[in-house]
C-alpha cells in the first residue's frame, strides 16, 4: 500500500513537470507570436506614414498638404500608442503612464501629468483615443501666455479618469 501511494506521488510529480514544460513552451510560443505581430503592426503603420508623407510632396494645395501632415502625425501617435500594449501582461489593456510617455515621444512641449493613476490601465481602444486627444492638445499648442497642459487623474475606486486640458486652443 505504501509503495502504491508512493508510485502515485511520483506519477503526479512527473505529470506536473510535463504540464509545466508544456506551459512554458506555450508561453514561449505566445511571446514569439506577439513579437511577430508587434513587428508587422509597426511595419504596416510605418508604411502608412511613409505613403501619406510621400503624398505631401506632390500636393499642390497648402491646406491639403497640411491635412496630410496632420494625418501622418496621428498615424504615428497610433503607432506609438500600440507599443506599450505588447509590454503588458494583459494584451487588452495598456498602462496610461506608459501610453502617454510613448505617445509623447519626447516631442510634447508643455506639461503632462499623470496623478493618482500611475498604475491605471485602459482598454487599448480607449488608450489610443486618449493618446490622440493628448497629442492633438499639444499639437495645437496653447496661448502664448499659457502653454498647453494635460492632467490625468484616476477617479476613486478606479471607475474612470478625469482628463483636464489647460491652455489648449479650441
Amino acid at each position: 500500500s505504501f509503495l502504491h501511494t508512493l508510485c502515485h506521488f511520483v506519477a503526479l510529480a512527473k505529470y506536473r513537470l510535463m504540464v509545466e514544460q508544456e506551459l512554458r513552451a506555450g508561453i514561449e510560443q505566445r511571446d514569439k507570436l506577439l513579437g511577430e505581430l508587434n513587428h508587422r503592426v509597426r511595419n504596416a503603420l510605418q508604411l502608412a506614414v511613409s505613403v501619406v508623407r510621400l503624398e505631401v510632396t506632390s500636393a499642390e494645395d497648402r491646406a491639403f498638404s497640411d491635412a496630410l501632415l496632420r494625418a501622418a502625425d496621428r498615424i504615428e501617435v497610433i503607432a506609438s500608442a500600440h507599443r506599450p500594449l505588447y509590454a503588458s501582461d494583459d494584451p487588452s489593456t495598456v498602462a496610461v503612464a506608459d501610453l502617454l510617455t510613448a505617445a509623447g515621444g519626447g516631442s510634447i512641449d508643455g506639461s503632462l501629468t499623470v496623478k493618482d493613476g500611475a498604475g491605471a490601465k485602459l482598454p487599448i481602444e480607449q488608450g489610443v483615443a486618449l493618446a490622440l486627444l493628448v497629442h492633438t492638445a499639444f499639437a495645437e499648442g496653447g496661448a502664448p501666455d499659457q502653454p498647453a497642459s494635460v492632467e490625468i487623474a484616476e477617479q476613486p475606486g478606479g471607475t474612470g479618469m478625469d482628463v483636464t486640458l489647460a491652455g489648449v486652443r479650441t
